[in-house]
């Protein structure tokens, strides 16, 4: 992906890129030093890595520019103060090709025990939820329609879950 320079940055200055779904938050991010994933303030471009993005897929990205107008480390005791200034350019995304597999985005224990699954597939496609304690042996949970934004969430009850248990998903 490429983009035109920071016209100007200066050493505090900062570049942020970060691509994700409708509604559900960001799946990729630069920079990420969890990753480590840099982007330094000159940068033009960056390369996303292959399978990160989805054949078929529209997805929501924002390149953020930012410079740092305030820094002080003692305005509040054991406290670091920084003010921002930024522009945002929000933009989409679309690839190209097509594919009706699917992607969990978010697993989690919710507040009433279930588990639940959030799945990113193809809008119109039904998807299965599998689970497994062994690897071997996968036993059909439930199939639910992908909506108009390929979002689609499982719900697994505690009793369902057992003491060690595996998900996978497949396209119907």
């Amino acid at each position: 992906m490429h983009w035109n320079g920071f016209t100007g940055a200066i050493a505090n200055d900062s570049i942020g890129l970060s691509i994700g779904y409708s509604g559900t938050g960001w799946i990729w991010v630069a920079p990420d030093s969890c990753v480590p994933r840099y982007l330094t303030n000159t940068a033009t471009s960056i390369t996303i890595p292959a399978g990160t993005l989805q054949p078929g897929t529209t997805y929501e990205a924002a390149l953020s520019y930012s410079r740092m107008t305030y820094s002080a480390s003692n305005a509040i005791p054991h406290i670091d103060v920084a003010a921002f200034l930024g522009k945002t350019a929000d933009f989409t995304i679309k690839t190209t090709g097509s594919s009706s597999g699917g992607r969990f985005t978010i697993w989690r224990v919710l507040g009433n025990g279930n588990f639940g699954l959030k799945l990113h597939g193809t809008p119109g496609t039904s998807y299965t939820l599998l689970s497994s304690t062994n690897l071997s042996t996968w036993n059909v949970r439930m199939t639910l329609p992908a909506p108009f934004d390929g979002s689609v969430t499982f719900i697994v009850p505690p009793a369902a879950q057992g003491p060690k248990v595996f998900f996978r998903a497949r396209s119907n």
